[in-house]
C-alpha cells in the first residue's frame, strides 16, 4: 500500500525573526524568516527582492569638477525644486585645503561647484543634514553640518545664519541662533536648530515666518530641554526633542509660545540619523531596538512602543559591533518603508550592512524587518521632484552619487538575495517524515536563476543534506499599462514557471528551506511554499 502523502502550506509573511525559537516559529509563524537579505515586504504578499541603485550619471558619477576637484566621501546629498525644476546638490571635501564645496548636477555636463559666497570648513564634518520648507516668500532649504553656521538657500541666494548678525535677509542670524548646528527641522512656520557641540543642550528657533531673523526682540528664542539634544523632529502639531535617555516635546501654546512637555525619562535615541516619519509614526533607534513615537487617539497622549522585538538578537549585534554615529537612513514613502544603513567606510560594499523596516498592513501598523547588504552609504536623501515623483538619492565613501530604487544591480555588481525559513516540524517534533517535494510559489518581474537549499533536524551536524537544487525562470517582462496609470515600477511578467515543483530527498524530524538568487535579474517575489511529505512514524 503506498504511503499517504501529507502537505503543509506556508505563506511568506512576518519578516525576519532572529529569536531562534524554532518550536514557536514552526507552530505559530512558519512564514517568518530566520535569514532575509535584500528582500522587502511585497504589496502583493510575500517577500520581494529589492531594486538596485545606479549612478546619477554614468559619465559623471563622482561628485567633483575640474575647476574644484574633490576627495573623500560624499558629505551630503539632496534634491531641491527651484521654480519648476528639480536640481540635485551634493557636498564633498576639496582636494586642497580644509574646506568642502557644494556641487549641483547638470545634465550632460556633470557636476558644477556652486558659489555660495561662504567658506565651509571640512575638518570634523561627517555629514550634512537638510530641511526643506516653504514660507510665504517661497521655498527654502536649510543645510547644517555641526561645524559651520547654518546655510539657507532659496534657489537664488545663499545666506549664512550668524549669531553676531542683526537679523533679516540683509544680515541673517541674531543673538538666539547657534553657530554650529548639526540638526534642523521646521515646525509651526518656524525654523529650529540644535546639536551645536558648544551648546548641546540648546534648541534655537527663529522668529515666526522669518527664517532670517533670530533675535529675541523679533520673537526668536531658545529651549533648554535639560539634556544633550540628539535629534529634533516636527510631527503633526508637536515637535519631538530626543536625548539619549529622555524625550520631550515642544508644543505651540498661544499664550506662552513654545512650551516643553515630558514624553519619557526612561529611554531615548542612540542614533541621530535614525529618526524618520513612516506610516504616521516617528521611528527611532533606542537602546532596546527600533521604537515609535505616535500620537494616540486621545488628544495630547503619546505612545512610545517597541516594534523590533522579533529581531532583538540582530539589534544587540548592531549595537555591539557598529558605530551608530555613522548610521544613515531614508524613507521610501510609496512602500511605507524605512532603511537604516549601518556602515562606516567598509573595506568592501559586500560588507555594507543595514536593515529595512516595512509596514505590511498599514491600518494595523504591523512591522516586518529584513537585512540589506551592498549599500555603502555615507549620506542619503528622499523626497519629491517637480512632478511629485519620489526620488531617493545616496552618496558613498568613494565620492559617487546614486539613484536608489533603480536598476537590477548595485551599480553593476550582482544583487544577492537570501531567504531561509525556520526549522518546521510539521506538527510533531517526534515523528520522522519522508520528504518528497517542495512547491515554491513565486511572482517574477523577469528572468532569474537561483538555488533551493534544504537542511534537516535543527542543523544537526550528523544529518546528511542534499546538494542545492537549481531553479530557473524565463519570462518576458512588460510594464503593466505601459506605466500610464501605475507609475510605481511594478512589472507583470509572462512567467514560464510561477510554481517550481522541486523533488527533494531526505528523511528527518524537521526541515528548513533556503532560497538564494545572485545576479543581474529583475525582481521577483516569494509568495509561499508547500511541503509534501509522508509520515514514517515515531522512532
Amino acid at each position: 500500500m503506498p504511503d499517504k502523502i501529507d502537505s503543509q502550506r506556508v505563506l511568506f509573511e512576518g519578516g525576519l525573526n532572529t529569536s531562534e525559537n524554532f518550536l514557536l516559529l514552526s507552530n505559530s509563524n512558519p512564514g517568518y524568516a530566520t535569514r532575509l537579505v535584500n528582500y522587502e515586504t511585497a504589496v502583493s504578499g510575500g517577500y520581494r527582492r529589492i531594486n538596485g541603485y545606479t549612478k546619477i550619471d554614468a559619465s559623471f558619477g563622482e561628485v567633483t569638477s575640474v575647476a574644484d576637484p574633490a576627495t573623500g566621501p560624499v558629505l551630503g546629498i539632496w534634491g531641491f525644486v527651484i521654480g519648476s525644476t528639480f536640481t540635485i546638490y551634493a557636498a564633498r571635501k576639496q582636494t586642497a585645503g580644509a574646506t568642502y564645496k557644494i556641487y549641483k548636477y547638470v545634465a550632460v555636463t556633470g557636476w558644477e561647484s556652486v558659489a555660495t559666497g561662504t567658506t565651509q570648513v571640512s575638518t570634523g564634518v561627517t555629514v550634512l543634514r537638510t530641511e526643506t520648507f516653504r514660507t510665504q516668500v517661497g521655498n527654502f532649504i536649510c543645510i547644517v553640518d555641526g561645524i559651520n553656521e547654518a546655510l539657507l538657500f532659496n534657489g537664488t541666494t545663499w545666506y549664512q545664519l550668524v549669531s553676531t548678525n542683526a537679523g533679516g535677509a540683509g544680515s541673517p542670524g541674531g543673538n538666539q541662533v547657534v553657530d554650529a548646528p548639526a540638526i534642523v527641522t521646521f515646525f509651526k512656520n518656524t525654523l529650529f536648530l540644535g546639536g551645536d557641540p558648544a551648546s548641546p543642550g540648546v534648541v534655537a528657533y527663529s522668529a515666526p515666518l522669518d527664517p532670517f531673523t533670530w533675535t529675541a526682540a523679533a520673537g526668536a528664542g531658545q529651549q533648554i530641554p535639560g539634556f544633550s539634544v540628539v535629534q529634533i523632529k516636527a510631527f503633526r502639531d508637536e515637535m519631538y526633542i530626543f536625548g539619549t535617555q529622555a524625550i520631550k516635546k515642544s508644543i505651540d501654546d498661544e499664550a506662552s509660545g513654545f512650551v516643553l512637555q515630558d514624553v519619557t525619562n526612561n529611554l531615548g535615541c542612540i542614533a541621530r540619523d535614525s529618526v524618520q516619519e513612516v506610516n504616521s509614526n516617528i521611528i527611532f533607534f533606542a537602546p532596546d531596538g527600533v521604537r515609535t513615537v505616535a500620537g494616540t487617539e486621545r488628544i495630547g497622549d503619546v505612545e512610545v512602543g517597541p516594534v523590533s522585538k522579533d529581531i532583538d538578537n540582530t539589534i544587540k549585534s548592531i549595537i555591539d559591533n557598529f558605530d551608530l554615529s555613522a548610521l544613515r537612513s531614508n524613507v521610501i514613502r510609496n512602500k511605507t518603508q524605512f532603511r537604516y544603513f549601518i556602515n562606516n567606510d567598509v573595506a568592501s560594499k559586500d560588507d555594507a550592512y543595514g536593515i529595512i523596516g516595512c509596514v505590511r498592513h498599514t491600518s494595523q501598523n504591523i512591522w516586518e524587518f529584513m537585512e540589506i547588504n551592498g549599500f555603502e552609504v555615507s549620506c542619503t536623501w528622499s523626497g519629491y521632484d517637480e512632478d511629485g515623483i519620489e526620488v531617493i538619492l545616496s552618496g558613498d565613501y568613494d565620492g559617487l552619487a546614486f539613484y536608489q530604487e533603480e536598476g537590477s544591480t548595485f551599480n553593476g555588481s550582482n544583487i544577492t538575495s537570501i531567504y531561509v525559513s525556520p526549522f518546521l516540524d510539521l506538527g510533531d517534533t517526534t515523528i520522522r517524515k519522508l520528504f518528497r517535494r517542495i512547491d515554491l510559489f513565486t511572482r517574477s518581474e523577469g528572468s532569474f536563476s537561483g538555488t533551493l537549499e534544504v537542511d534537516f533536524d535543527w542543523d544537526d551536524d550528523d544529518v546528511i543534506r542534499p546538494t542545492a537544487y537549481p531553479i530557473t525562470s524565463t519570462s518576458s517582462s512588460s510594464l503593466y499599462d505601459a506605466g500610464l496609470l501605475y507609475d510605481n515600477g511594478a512589472t507583470y511578467a509572462g512567467i514560464s514557471q510561477p510554481v517550481f515543483k522541486i523533488n527533494i530527498q531526505g528523511s528527518a524530524y524537521s526541515i528548513q528551506i533556503g532560497f538564494t538568487v545572485s545576479g543581474d535579474y529583475e525582481s521577483h517575489t516569494l509568495q509561499g511554499f508547500v511541503i509534501n511529505f509522508s509520515v514514517k512514524g515515531k522512532e
